[in-house]
C-alpha cells in the first residue's frame, strides 16, 4: 500500500482537521503536517462532503515537538557545574574560622609585638581592628568584613597564646 501523503495522487496542500484535535484545522504542505494550525469554523463542520483527514492524510506525519533527552541531561548537567562553581567561589572568599585563628597566632608571634593586654570581652573588636589594619603585615587578614568565624578563629588564637593577658 502506497503512502498517500507521498504519492504524486496524494492531498494537495490546504487546509485540513487535525487529527491531534478535532476543534482545529492544521495546514498540510503536501508531504507533511505544518505547525500551523487555526480554529475549525462552524461550516467546516457541518460539511460532510470533506473527507476527514485520518481518512486522507497519514497522522504519522504529524510534528512532534519533542525535547531531546541529551538536551534534557545537558541543561542539568550546565545547572549542576554553575552550582558547584557558585559554591566554590563562595567557600573560597568567606573567611573561615581557621583563617582567623591562623592569622591571629601569627600576630602573636611577631617578634617585639609584646604581651596583648585586653579584657576578655575586647577581643572581638582587637580582631576585626587587626584584620583591618594588618599592623604587622601578616599575610591572612581579611580586610574590612572578616566575618564572624574568622573573629571566632582569632579570639581562639590569641586566647591561647602565651603573650595573651587578660
Amino acid at each position: 500500500m502506497t503512502d498517500p501523503a507521498r504519492s504524486p495522487a496524494g492531498p494537495p496542500a490546504g487546509w485540513y482537521p487535525d487529527p491531534s484535535d478535532n476543534l482545529r484545522l492544521r495546514w498540510w504542505d503536501g508531504s507533511t503536517w505544518g505547525y500551523q494550525t487555526r480554529p475549525l469554523p462552524p461550516s467546516y463542520a457541518a460539511d460532510t462532503s470533506r473527507p476527514a483527514a485520518h481518512s486522507v492524510l497519514p497522522a504519522a506525519h504529524m510534528p512532534q515537538r519533542r525535547v531531546k533527552p541529551w538536551l534534557i541531561l545537558g541543561g542539568i548537567g550546565i545547572v549542576v557545574l554553575v552550582t558547584a562553581l557558585i559554591a566554590l567561589v563562595a567557600r573560597s572568599a568567606t573567611p573561615t574560622y581557621q583563617q582567623g585563628y591562623n592569622y591571629a597566632a601569627k600576630y602573636m608571634a611577631v617578634p617585639n609585638g609584646g604581651n596583648l593586654i585586653v579584657p576578655v570581652s575586647f577581643l572581638p573588636k582587637v580582631c576585626g581592628g587587626i584584620a583591618k589594619s594588618n599592623p604587622y603585615g601578616v599575610p591572612g587578614a581579611p580586610g574590612a568584613n572578616p566575618g564572624a568565624a574568622w573573629v571566632r578563629g582569632c579570639e581562639a588564637a590569641i586566647k591561647a597564646s602565651p603573650n595573651f593577658l587578660p
